[in-house]
């Protein structure tokens, strides 16, 4: 009886195109590295210095559960937790199983990575350009449209069918409204807190966002083990999108901080 003939892959993590480990080395080294770099040349604001100071002279000590509820700032906290934590779930489990979940819908290996492609070009393009529009016309509001254009466009992609191009487009809008959110997100947490404190505030709501990028791939991973078609996993995401568009609008309604 012939012997089967196996892959050391799964093993020795290498194969014919190189070691996938080395991606994770160079993620791992690059931010030790540019980490005192930063330090340098990204020094604290003038105004946080001075805020600092003054809490400082005044004896005021951070106090991390008053930065985060104390005077009345116990909706934003929240609000902002669960905006970052829907945003990044959903993120996540796209950059983690839609190549997977594409496959299992009928389109090829090579067609579903070339979609994943444009998933990346859109978050990264799209960001950037709702980024500018919100330095430049600052509308709240421009957050709560990134999680409609993100509920709309992911029920759209279980209509594209076999076609890889409108696939394409498709998800490439919902990464710009997906990372585009995410990073108003980033830019508004602070706007919530005293000068002093922000780094605290943002920082907690930044760990909540990873909470769900971490159950984002065991979520994913859930649903296909259950059976779950590509559109029953894209609709499944479709209230977790609506928790956080719902979270964006009552975070307009909260007190920010001079």
């Amino acid at each position: 009886m012939p012997e089967l003939q196996t892959t050391e892959v799964g093993f020795s993590g290498t194969d014919e195109h190189g070691d996938w480990r080395t991606v994770f080395y160079v993620g791992g080294i690059a931010p030790l590295v540019l980490a005192p770099i930063m330090v340098f040349i990204l020094p604290e604001s003038h105004m946080f210095r001075a805020a600092k100071a003054a809490a400082a002279e005044a004896g005021r000590r951070l106090n991390t559960f008053k930065v985060l509820f104390g005077d009345g700032r116990a909706a934003a906290s929240i609000l902002l937790w669960l905006g970052f934590f829907g945003t990044t779930l959903v993120t996540y489990l796209l950059l983690n199983w839609l190549p997977k979940l594409l496959v299992n819908n009928g389109f090829s290996k090579t067609d579903a990575s070339f979609i994943q492609i444009f998933f990346n070009i859109g978050s990264a393009a799209g960001s950037i350009f709702l980024g500018w529009l919100m330095q430049k016309k600052p509308r709240r509001m421009i957050l709560f449209v990134c999680y409609v254009g993100v509920a709309a466009f992911l029920y759209g992609l279980t209509l594209v069918g076999k076609s890889v191009v409108l696939a394409s487009w498709d998800v490439a809008i919902i990464g710009m409204f997906l990372l585009g959110a995410q990073y108003i997100l980033y830019g508004l947490s602070p706007l919530f807190y005293r000068t002093e404190s922000r780094g605290t505030g943002t920082g907690a709501a930044v760990a909540a966002g990873r909470l769900g990028s971490a159950t984002a791939p065991q979520l994913g991973g859930l649903l296909v083990a259950a059976g779950a078609s590509f559109g029953q996993v894209m609709e499944s995401l479709l209230p977790v999108t609506a928790l956080s568009a719902a979270a964006a609008i009552l975070l307009m309604f909260c007190h920010r901080d001079p």
